[in-house]
């Protein structure tokens, strides 16, 4: 504990109180600063990890190559890290924004009926609200201690990720500066947060075709492709090279890439080679795609990325299922 804080202590201002924040948007709200170090010096103990794996698996290396094995157990733990943070806050949010019509809607009713603002907050707080309720508590106490109405809404807009909170919030403070009644605010606030929700669901439901097209383009049409390339440069490689022993270890010539004095020379790629650059062309192929499909859903780059890993395993398997049949019919292997 005491490394870690001092870990923490170390950072910059600026960094720390960015990682802080982050961590804040999760929800948690105690030894945030030891949390800051376990973020800073975890990933390089995942690096020290990566680079055991990586000669194990892999036998002896080069000092460059063990270098970049550490590194990019650092980069992916840190990666990782910061969408799994983004990835809570954003579930967070996305409660919080599905409770917030109906509570502003009862927190209205409750003023409406003679409650002052801290009373009817306290009411208001339901235990079906969740994380809200005791944001609304929490309101009503700042309130009770003497703290303006649009200061106490404005930190809670401030502590969660949320476009939705932080425009109710200015609406809110907007509104109370001008003398609006607050109850009629609140009310209409309610009515209108409805009615974005169902416009957003009938826009998802017109935009689904577009998420449903990328999909199947990235999981099943890119893999055929690349599956059906692999195979065709087999059969190139067995026809050019006259080699049918082990297609695998064929190499198909990339024409005239060097030139040299005394001509123009050729280099070779092996089957594996041609592998190994499809798997990596699909891997960057899902990983846009779902970049693509978490914009249109939720206007969010990050929120797409956890469709990643399924549209690489299915792009992983449809390749090589495809590879293996294309193959047998083209070559009888």
């Amino acid at each position: 504990m005491g490394i870690l804080l001092k870990v923490e202590s170390a950072l910059p201002r600026n960094l720390s109180n960015y990682i802080q924040r982050k961590i804040g948007l999760t929800g948690e709200s105690h030894d945030i600063k030891t949390k800051v170090g376990f973020v800073i010096t975890y990933p390089f103990f995942v690096g020290v990890i990566t680079l055991i794996g990586a000669l194990i698996l892999l036998g002896p290396q080069t000092a460059t190559n063990m270098i970049i094995s550490y590194f990019a157990g650092v980069l992916l733990a840190y990666a990782f890290i910061y969408l799994l943070l983004d990835f809570q806050s954003l579930s967070r949010s996305k409660k919080i924004e599905d409770s917030l019509p109906d509570a502003l809607e009862l927190v209205a009713v409750n003023i409406g009926s003679g409650l002052t603002i801290e009373n009817a907050l306290i009411e208001s707080a339901r235990p079906e609200f969740g994380e809200l309720a005791s944001f609304l508590k929490r309101i009503a106490k700042e309130i009770f201690s003497g703290k303006s109405i649009e200061n106490a809404f404005k930190e809670m807009g401030q502590k969660i990720d949320s476009e939705i909170l932080r425009r109710s919030v200015l609406l809110i403070e907007e509104g109370m500066r001008k003398g609006a009644s607050l109850n009629k605010l609140l009310l209409r606030m309610s009515n209108d947060l409805r009615g974005e929700a169902a416009l957003k669901k009938e826009i998802n439901a017109n935009i689904s075709m577009y998420i449903i097209l990328i999909i199947i383009a990235t999981s099943i049409g890119a893999p055929i492709m690349f599956g059906a390339g692999t195979v065709v440069s087999q059969s190139f490689a067995k026809q050019t090279l006259n080699i049918s022993a082990d297609i695998s270890t064929a190499r198909v010539p990339l024409f005239n890439l060097f030139s040299t004095k005394a001509g123009t020379a050729t280099t070779q790629l092996s089957i594996a080679d041609i592998e190994l650059i499809s798997v990596i062309s699909l891997a960057i192929t899902c990983l846009f795609a779902s970049i693509i499909i978490g914009i249109i859903q939720s206007n969010k780059e990050t929120a797409g990325i956890r469709y990643f890993p399924v549209l690489l395993i299915i792009a992983l398997i449809v390749y090589f299922a495809s590879s293996t049949m294309l193959r047998k019919m083209v070559l009888g292997i």
